[in-house]
């Protein structure tokens, strides 16, 4: 035999009553090994011998316990680090703890962990003891997390029996040795197997085979067992697999069903506004519908008037109070159908009160943003006003550029482009495109774009966004670039022939090119302009600036009123090199590039900063400073007759300087503005502009007119 002998004894370690339910824990198939020391058989002799005399001490017959094993956590095999006790026991239950408690925080794979039990060998006398094994998932906060808090799982106890471990004759005094090969044949020493001979080992000693053979019984049925048991394990881990796709299905399916219905309530939602618009659009326009009705009543009665055989009661129309062509012919004033005035607009969720804001007609409504507020604050918001609905709603702030004024906006057909400006942290070279439907607001590339300014000019061609000139802490610019929103993209201007450096100047798109002219210049406001032409669709990178003549062009000013009738630009008032008020203007035609100017009869009074708008038919100009403040009167020219006619004053606390407008094609919008104060203003309002209509009646024909065709 070998200098050591090892027992095994097949153990199966099963959770207690008193293990923790947050713990199930269980062992399979655990092996203990006891390792004899140098004291057992060895050195291949056989001892024989009395009792040691009480003086001599017993030598240790036991080294530390190989003990290996198998845990399982939850129905599956334990992965991980695990904190364990190792107590030895001397009864099966309840007892005594011999020696101290063994604790290790042992590292388990695939179950299975391994380690070695530093037991006393004096705590092995002979009797049986238990080993008791308690173990805990090692808490995140460590091993020396308190018991209380982290509580161990008591496994059940498992037996070592006492074995006999030696021979020696109970009445000898002293130990002696006998070689083996000393022995004669007739003993039997070693069986055929190479064991030692059953009849030299008492009965006791000899039951230990059928132990083994016993243990290796267990262990095949534990192991048939453990193995039955993992394909039970397997055969519900694949029908947990299937029930938690169904229930994932299930879910989907609940999550499409729900989104459906959100989706089916929201467009619900959207058809309710639609039909409340429809609703009020129709009311709206069987207003305009019975006015009309009145009108064409009048005008039917004057045509009947008018188609009467008597050459003395014949009627015709005018918008001159005192037409000459009518009053020369026997013709006389009979009523009027006086011209419409100013309407205010509703008020709910209109922009607050603000000065050096931007605005865009889309062909439906009307977009306000930005400003200076009440104490000069900038904002970063605004609204949208349904002149046919009368009703504003809010623009959304949510990722809008940041709060500023003097800052231009251009309408794309489906963006509004906001750029430039002035906020509280100086003049800005950022900007943003707000989308209305849906609302929401996306960012204006910088890479490239002209330096930071405000008091700029912006156009838009069809396709870019040119902006131009204005100002900055360096002093006054005259410098520009185009800005493609599909790309995102800038493109500097040519400067080759440019207009001189200014702020404050008045540019428009004329349908092939940019056109820039006065504002304010290095030392006076400026009388000159240019022109850069492009390809129709704007997209074509220009080919330089051409100077606008000055021959008959008004003077030098700034704020003046204009406006583009698509051959025509149109400019009034403005102040002058020395900061007065103007009252004259001229137009300047494409055509032939040639300025004429216009009458002064009927004219607006002096002023700067007004509104103006073409409607069509007339320029018309509105509000602004004059020598006494800001003001509430306006006129327009009709190019045909060459005459002024004066337009419907608002009410006094309507008289403003700088307000925002715009012309929707049969209505002029205003908002906005500075009132005497300086103070910011809103009072919206809207004016449908058309001359008042004259109906004359011929009484008598005057001896020297000529005989009249029938109407």
């Amino acid at each position: 035999m070998g200098p050591a002998m090892r027992f095994f004894s097949p153990l199966k370690f099963l959770p207690s009553q008193g293990c923790p339910a947050q713990l199930p824990l269980w062992t399979l198939g655990l092996w203990m090994a006891l390792v004899v020391g140098g004291g057992g058989l060895g050195g291949g002799r056989l001892f024989a011998a009395d009792p040691p005399p009480p003086s001599v001490p017993a030598s240790p017959l036991l080294g530390p316990v190989s003990y290996q094993g198998r845990l399982g956590d939850g129905g599956a095999p334990a992965n991980g680090s695990y904190d364990f006790q190792f107590l030895l026991k001397d009864a099966a239950t309840a007892g005594n703890t011999v020696g101290g408690v063994i604790r290790q925080t042992l590292t388990v794979q695939g179950g299975v962990f391994s380690t070695s039990l530093p037991l006393d060998p004096t705590s092995f006398p002979g009797a049986d003891r238990w080993i008791e094994v308690r173990v805990r998932p090692t808490p995140a906060g460590g091993s020396a997390v308190p018991e209380e808090t982290a509580p161990f799982a008591v496994l059940e106890r498992q037996r070592i029996q006492a074995t006999p471990y030696a021979f020696r004759a109970l009445s000898a005094a002293t130990v002696e040795s006998v070689s083996l090969q000393s022995l004669p044949p007739s003993v039997p020493v070693l069986d055929a197997g190479g064991r030692l001979s059953v009849s030299l080992i008492p009965d006791a000693i000899a039951r230990t085979n059928a132990v083994f053979d016993l243990g290796g019984a267990l262990q095949a049925a534990l192991q048939a067992t453990n193995a039955a048991s993992l394909a039970a394990i397997s055969t519900l881990d694949q029908r947990q697999t299937q029930l938690s796709n169904a229930v994932t299905a299930l879910q989907d399916a609940q999550s499409s069903q729900a989104s459906r219905l959100t989706a089916l309530e929201t467009r619900q939602s959207s058809l309710s506004n639609v039909v409340v618009l429809l609703t009020n659009a129709v009311a709206v326009l069987g207003g305009q519908v019975d006015a009309l009705t009145q009108t064409n009543a009048v005008l039917r009665q004057s045509l009947e008037v008018a188609s009467a055989p008597t050459r003395s009661g014949w009627m015709a129309a005018s918008t001159l109070p005192a037409d000459p062509g009518l009053v020369t012919n026997g013709f006389a004033v009979v009523t009027s159908v006086p011209a419409p005035g100013w309407m205010s607009i509703s008020n709910p969720g209109m922009p607050t009160a603000r000065s050096a804001a931007a605005s865009v007609w889309t062909g439906q409504e009307w977009i306000v943003w930005g400003g200076k507020v009440a104490g000069q604050q900038p904002t970063a918001s605004g609204a949208r006003l349904r002149p046919d609905l009368d009703s504003w709603s809010e623009i959304t702030q949510f990722d809008a550029p940041t709060a500023r004024s003097g800052h231009t906006a251009v309408w794309t057909g489906t963006q509004m482009i906001v750029w430039g400006g002035f906020g509280s942290e100086g003049s800005l070279n950022t900007g943003g495109r707000y989308t209305a439907q849906p609302q929401g607001w996306t960012s204006v590339s910088t890479v490239g774009a002209p330096s930071v300014r405000s008091g700029h000019v912006a156009v838009w061609t069809g396709s870019r966004m040119i902006v131009f000139g204005g100002r900055n802490s360096g002093g006054l610019l005259g410098d520009g670039a185009a800005y493609d929103p599909v790309t995102d993209q800038w493109s500097a201007l040519s400067t080759t022939g440019a207009p001189s450096p200014r702020s404050g100047a008045t540019a428009l798109w004329t349908g092939s090119g940019l056109l820039v002219w006065g504002g304010d210049g290095e030392t006076t406001a400026s009388s000159t302009g240019a022109l850069l032409a492009f390809a129709p669709d704007g997209t074509a990178n220009p080919a330089g600036w051409q100077p606008l003549t000055t021959a008959s062009s008004p003077s030098a000013r700034r704020a003046a009123s204009t406006a583009w009738d698509g051959q025509r630009l149109y400019v009034w008032g403005g102040q002058g090199m020395l900061g007065a008020a103007l009252s004259d203007g001229a137009f300047w035609d494409s055509q032939s590039n040639a300025w004429s100017a216009l009458g002064t009869s009927g004219a607006p009074t002096a002023r700067f900063d007004a509104a103006a708008v073409w409607t069509g038919e007339e320029f018309a100009v509105f509000g602004g400073s004059g020598q006494t403040g800001p003001l509430a009167t306006g006129a327009a020219w009709n190019p045909t007759t060459g005459t002024w006619r004066a337009l419907p004053s608002q009410a006094p606390a309507s008289a403003r300087s700088a307000p925002l407008s715009a012309w929707t094609g049969s209505l002029w919008l205003v908002h906005g503005g500075l009132t005497a104060t300086g103070a910011p203003l809103a009072d919206p309002q809207r004016l449908e502009v058309r001359p008042p209509w004259f109906l004359y009646r011929r009484s008598a024909l005057p001896p020297s007119t000529p005989p009249l065709t029938s109407p």
